[in-house]
């Protein structure tokens, strides 16, 4: 089986135990950033203050632009080219880097991980890069506690991307619902394998079908049939990618019993049968 590659993070002299700060200009004195497909078991932001490239998340393409930021949670696939004169940081961290209330940060890096880019304005921007700044800061310098201070200045951080990303009308929801949609999107991540329909999830959420349509339908405006068939697609073409296995066996691991029936929804979601794809994307 050939894996799609699980990068960790290599920590250097500047670094703390499960963080790391890069700057792009220093990355880009060796030339062009191109990073192929990876997935990674840290999570990564990526902080794109001017120049330009692409970044590939989960095979949805976006291109890099000024002022962004880019939330990568662990297991997403991407690819990453970034053109030289760019710049900007990447941090990449453990969740153990939190001292306190990890599982709330997790969840808001979760949150923040479904708009995948933030687009900030200038102002919106410098104060993230204060932050960045800080951090890098304490990396250099090491005085006493300065891992604690780092702490800090991450949960800050996420907060400052939090009050951004709920600017946006994505986020304009209410607080009842995120929460709800955050345990639907926790259940997917478990059970997409498993051949389970809306009435199961429903079962699994103590509610009724047209309630997690409801709250499906409020923050993505999709019904949850139509989100399950979006994580389905998505976990086929990491399958795809990720592995040598043959068409029928994807089908079986996605719960499909028919070959035919599953190349059929797998071209009506992207246009392309999964033979089609694997040739044109591996």
């Amino acid at each position: 089986m050939n894996d799609i590659p699980v990068r960790k993070i290599n920590l250097g002299f500047d670094s703390v135990k499960d963080f790391k700060i890069i700057d792009i200009e220093d990355l880009l004195k060796a030339g062009k950033i191109v990073q192929k497909t990876h997935r990674h078991d840290f999570f990564l932001l990526l902080f794109f203050n001017s120049g330009n490239g692409e970044h590939i998340i989960d095979f949805q393409k976006f291109d890099l632009k000024n002022n962004s930021a880019f939330v990568l949670r662990p297991g997403q696939v991407h690819s990453l080219t970034i053109n030289p004169n760019s710049k900007g940081q990447i941090i990449e961290f453990n969740s153990n880097i939190f001292d306190f209330e990890t599982s709330v940060k997790i969840r808001l890096l979760k949150k923040l991980s479904r708009r995948v880019v933030l687009e900030c304005s200038e102002d919106e921007y410098s104060k993230l890069n204060a932050l960045i700044r800080s951090m890098t800061t304490e990396l250099s310098d090491k005085k006493m506690n300065f891992s604690k201070s780092i702490n800090s200045y991450l949960n800050l951080l996420l907060i400052e991307l939090d009050r951004i990303q709920t600017t946006t009308k994505l986020e304009q929801k209410d607080s009842y619902e995120l929460d709800k949609f955050d345990k639907i999107s926790d259940l997917l991540d478990k059970y997409v394998l498993e051949p389970k329909n809306v009435s199961d999830y429903a079962q699994m959420m103590n509610l009724s079908s047209f309630q997690l349509n409801k709250i499906t339908k409020t923050v993505q405006g999709k019904t949850f049939s139509e989100i399950l068939n979006d994580r389905k697609i998505l976990e086929s073409k990491r399958f795809l990618l990720a592995t040598s296995i043959q068409i029928k066996e994807i089908a079986f691991k996605l719960g499909y019993d028919d070959v035919s029936y599953f190349s059929r929804f797998f071209k009506k979601h992207t246009d392309l049968t999964p033979i089609q794809f694997r040739n044109k994307f591996k």
